[in-house]
């Protein structure tokens, strides 16, 4: 994507490349895209499917009515330590494009104006580009309603984003934008009560008590999980085997958003952490949940799951970060975000060896959107 050979390829498009097994991002860097003239686009990979398929996102858009080429060198190594053997080149052209460049006349408050009359259009696209890493939400505000946005759009890292502003633009004679980061920056606390006084954590296969007879954090109470049952996952054409005799501990809803996830979340980055105190050593499997509707219809190939191992007499902090994005196969309504933690049960270790669980929590890292320039398009 785009596909060999393809014209009319949007120039904001991102460019996907697909491999029969996982490549590390250090040999992504050996791919280059380049237009007519030999220069070479600057983006960023990021990778799906367990780094088996990458997608380059343009730092800029791409330049209009321009040939490029993608080619992945012989070089190129797999994880498997396999060279490509040859050479893989393919040719895109992209689209012509109607635009007109938008002036800055207050970067402090991301203010872009158009002087004169748009010209006429079925559709009308505003396109503007971020210069850095910024997670948040940009909202775009008229000087008529400055309380009100137009349009919203998630931002998840430096690049190119559009939003449609037809109903805006239609029958004006001249155009202000104002885009701005609807959240201060900084780290917020999304989930962060005491375990005791959390009512959205429901208990797995276990029995379980709040107790103090091991302190958790500022010597609260912490969850003594005990009573481990166990589920052999059998293999069928619906399940996948992650480990038999494991059991799910408990489970914790609304560690991200009380409620859906929906189009203005997208961007948004979460840290999730918890602390975790054994009298045994065993394997741990933390996660949240991959589907992203009730119907199981979509997938989140970004909901990885994560392998611990405790020590006995311990407490251990672990935390890992999920951003929200765009699903592949379908847009990111309907999401509802879960915590999972499994556990490793066998023999002796099922009744005879108790898990304490404290502070789960979660918080959000906002960043500041940095736009540096804005173009109006024009399309059908």
């Amino acid at each position: 994507m785009p596909k060999k050979n393809s014209e009319e390829v949007k120039i904001s498009s991102p460019i996907l490349v697909k491999f029969t097994g996982p490549v590390k991002i250090a040999e992504m860097a050996k791919v280059a895209i380049t237009d007519e003239l030999g220069n070479e686009a600057a983006g960023e990979w990021t990778s799906l499917y367990g780094d088996t398929e990458w997608t380059f996102k343009p730092n800029t858009t791409l330049k209009s009515n321009t040939k490029y080429t993608v080619r992945i060198p012989e070089t190129l190594v797999g994880d498997n330590g396999m060279k490509m053997g040859s050479d893989y080149t393919y040719h895109f052209k992209t689209a012509s494009e109607s635009t007109v460049t938008l002036e800055c006349i207050s970067p402090e408050n991301g203010a872009y104006r158009l002087t004169g009359k748009p010209a006429d259009a079925d559709k009308y696209t505003l396109r503007f580009t971020v210069s850095n890493d910024a997670h948040n939400l940009a909202e775009i505000y008229t000087p008529e309603d400055s309380t009100s946005p137009i349009a919203a759009i998630g931002i998840s890292g430096k690049g190119v984003y559009e939003c449609d502003v037809t109903e805006y633009v239609r029958g004006r004679s001249e155009l202000t934008f104002l885009i701005k980061s609807a959240n201060a920056e900084g780290i917020k606390g999304v989930y962060t009560s005491p375990i005791e006084a959390q009512n959205m954590i429901t208990l797995g296969n276990v029995s379980a008590e709040y107790t103090d007879e091991i302190a958790g954090t500022d010597g609260a109470c912490a969850l003594k999980v005990t009573d481990f049952g166990h589920t052999t996952i059998s293999g069928s054409k619906e399940s996948v085997t992650y480990y038999a005799n494991s059991t799910n501990v408990l489970k914790c809803t609304g560690i991200i958003k009380d409620g859906a996830l929906n189009m203005s979340d997208m961007g948004r980055t979460f840290t999730i952490s918890f602390r975790v105190y054994d009298t045994t050593s065993r394997r741990l499997q933390v996660y949240l949940n991959s589907n992203t509707s009730a119907k199981f219809h979509t997938a989140d190939y970004n909901a990885t799951r994560y392998n611990l191992t405790t020590k006995p007499g311990e407490w251990l902090e672990f935390s890992f970060n999920y951003t929200v994005y765009e699903p592949k196969h379908g847009e990111v309504g309907n999401v509802y975000k879960t915590l999972y933690i499994d556990a490793e049960t066998f023999g002796d270790i099922s009744t005879k060896f108790p898990l304490y669980i404290d502070s789960i929590k979660s918080y959000e890292t906002v960043t500041t959107v940095n736009v540096t320039d804005a173009q109006l398009i024009y399309g059908k």
